[in-house]
C-alpha cells in the first residue's frame, strides 16, 4: 500500500443515487456534510480526499475540495491508517478485506424515492455493518470505532460456499 498524506478519503455514491427530482445541491451537501464532520474531528483540509470515479460522479457531487477521479484498487491507493467513509458497495468490501477503516454512510433521505437503489442489499449489510443514515450517527460511529456489528466480523462479508461463474455453468451442464 502506498504511504500518502491523506488520513481521510470520502467516497461520493454513484450517480444513480441521485433522482431527477434531486439537486445538485442536494449530492453537494452529501459529501460536503462529511467532510465539514471530518474537520470536526481535527482532521486537516490537507489530510482530506474526495475520490469520485468518474467526472459524471464529480458533476452530481461536486465540491470545491481536493478531490481526485478516477478508477482503480482503493487498496493500491491507500495506506494503513487511512479512513475511508461512503456508501456501501464495493468499495466497502474492498477496504474492509484488506482491513482498512471504512465507515458506511448512506443518506437514505437521498436515496430513498430512487427505484434504482436496491435497498434489500443495505439490508443485508445492515446485519454485518453499521450503516450511518445520518451525520450524527456517522459521527457516532467514527468516534467510537463502530464498523462491524457485535459478534461479526470481515469473515460476515464474503460467502464460504459460493461458485465462480464457471463452476454454476460446468453443474448446470453435467446435470
Amino acid at each position: 500500500m502506498k504511504s500518502l498524506k491523506y488520513k481521510i478519503i470520502i467516497l461520493p455514491p454513484d450517480h444513480h443515487h441521485l433522482t431527477m427530482r434531486d439537486t445538485f445541491d442536494k449530492g453537494s451537501q452529501y459529501v460536503s456534510s462529511i467532510y465539514e464532520l471530518c474537520l470536526k474531528l481535527n482532521y486537516t483540509q490537507e489530510q482530506i480526499l474526495i475520490k469520485y470515479r468518474t467526472a459524471k460522479q464529480k458533476n452530481n457531487y461536486y465540491t470545491n475540495y481536493k478531490s481526485e477521479t478516477g478508477y482503480g484498487l482503493l487498496k493500491n491507493y491507500l495506506h494503513k491508517d487511512v479512513v475511508v467513509i461512503g456508501p456501501p458497495g464495493s468499495g466497502t468490501i474492498e477496504c474492509l478485506l484488506n482491513d482498512l477503516q471504512f465507515y458506511t454512510y448512506e443518506d437514505y433521505n437521498l436515496i430513498s424515492r430512487n427505484k434504482s437503489v436496491n435497498l434489500q442489499a443495505l439490508d443485508q449489510l445492515h446485519k454485518t455493518l453499521y450503516i450511518a443514515d445520518n451525520i450524527k450517527k456517522l459521527e457516532f460511529h467514527m468516534l467510537n470505532k463502530l464498523i462491524y456489528k457485535k459478534n461479526k466480523s470481515k469473515k460476515n462479508l464474503t460467502f464460504d460456499n459460493s461458485y465462480y461463474t464457471k463452476q454454476i455453468v460446468e453443474r448446470i451442464l453435467n446435470e
